[in-house]
């Protein structure tokens, strides 16, 4: 193996290992508690991209090295780190498929009214709660849902219900946890000992339950009528980003290459995600004026548009290789073994985190402009 080469897969190993000992830590850390329920839910594409995509790297060179647990289901949760970007799928039928799984969800919050009074009761009902830190929603209960990469088909073959998909959820977890305990002891790290997480005090995540219908009726209204759908996608994006500005940066703790990763791949798609909703708006023409100029003013920062322009570095982080030019141009006296400044001309890694919170930033301002004023937090889990 060249010196080049072996750099390479010294900067593959030390991002599986980086991913691997923020999970570990987010399980394990007891000071993590407080938002271990959200962190797990709304952290779950990452994860789940982590374990299929350090598998599939593994097996490249040892066929036998480790085997991908509940692969189907993790495969279909890491989709959602892309948003409506699929290559198999249409955006349109991405977001159809989103509504279906929300209404599911919906609908095991509302299924016990039944009765003469059922009707009313399912009428003010909410079903649907906001999940918010530091003010700002990071996820909501049915962004969580669609997180965990199950599928309509998966749902009426197991049966699941609001009654069962917990012990479903642990039963999986645990062969994640012990997959991760055999990667970290096969990269040489530490399986059990939590790594170091911030010391910075978390706050307790609050809650406000609201109706689904009345929720995305209004964001329609004010973005793209009669298109409950898109309100789903953009409360995605905003759980998304606002994860990555507030949540990570509290549980990575000194994994910065974790932390890099999920900030700058969150930047990417939502980024991705907002122009490719202005391509469908050419040809549909479904957007309201005021929504497209916001769209449009939010992806004209250059922090925003910028990104969208290092797919390379986005596939590294996403699937570990680094190509063979990129692998060139790697200098272990960099920090990452240069791994910025081989993807991006004249861009370090310090610049591009500078760059990463500015447009996370920016893109949580243009996606609340988007959306009707949020309620506030009624309480606190």
């Amino acid at each position: 193996m060249s010196a080049q080469a072996d750099l390479a897969e010294r900067v593959a190993l030390s991002l599986i290992a980086a991913d691997a000992k923020l999970f570990r830590d987010l399980a394990l850390d007891p000071r993590f508690e407080p938002v271990r329920p959200i962190a797990a839910l709304a952290l779950m594409p990452f994860m789940s991209a982590f374990v299929y995509e350090s598998a599939r790297y593994l097996q490249r060179t040892d066929a036998a090295a480790v085997g991908t647990p509940h692969e189907d289901m993790l495969r279909a949760s890491r989709m959602r780190v892309k948003l409506t970007e699929d290559k198999y799928r249409s955006s349109s039928e991405v977001l159809e498929n989103a509504e279906e799984l929300s209404a599911v969800n919906s609908a095991w919050f509302l299924e016990g009214h039944r009765g003469l009074l059922g009707p009313l009761r399912r009428l003010i009902q909410p079903d649907l709660g906001l999940l918010f830190m530091e003010g700002e929603v990071v996820c909501t209960t049915h962004v969580a849902f669609l997180n965990l990469g199950l599928t309509i088909e998966d749902l009426s073959a197991a049966s699941l219900s609001l009654d069962n998909l917990g012990p479903h959820l642990q039963d999986t977890m645990v062969d994640v946890g012990e997959y991760v305990g055999l990667l970290l002891r096969m990269l040489g790290e530490d399986a059990a000992a939590p790594g170091g997480a911030s010391e910075a005090q978390l706050e307790p995540v609050q809650y406000r339950d609201v109706k689904s219908a009345g929720f995305y009726g209004s964001i329609a209204r004010r973005v793209a009528p009669g298109r409950n759908g898109v309100g789903i996608l953009l409360t995605q994006m905003l759980s998304q980003v606002n994860t990555a500005r507030i949540l990570v940066p509290r549980v990575a703790g000194r994994h910065e290459a974790a932390a890099f990763k999920i900030r700058f791949v969150s930047l990417f798609q939502t980024a991705l995600g907002l122009r490719k909703l202005l391509e469908e708006e050419r040809d549909a023409r479904f957007l309201q004026r005021d929504a497209i100029e916001v769209v449009g003013e939010t992806l004209a920062s250059a922090q925003v548009s910028d990104v969208l322009e290092d797919r390379g570095l986005r596939n590294t982080l996403v699937h570990y290789g680094v190509g063979k030019r990129a692998a060139r141009r790697l200098s272990p006296q960099l920090p990452l073994c240069g791994l910025v400044e081989a993807h991006v001309d004249g861009e370090t890694l310090l610049g591009m985190e500078n760059k990463i919170e500015v447009g996370l930033d920016h893109l949580s301002r243009g996606l609340r402009d988007l959306l009707p004023r949020i309620p506030t937090p009624q309480g606190t889990l």
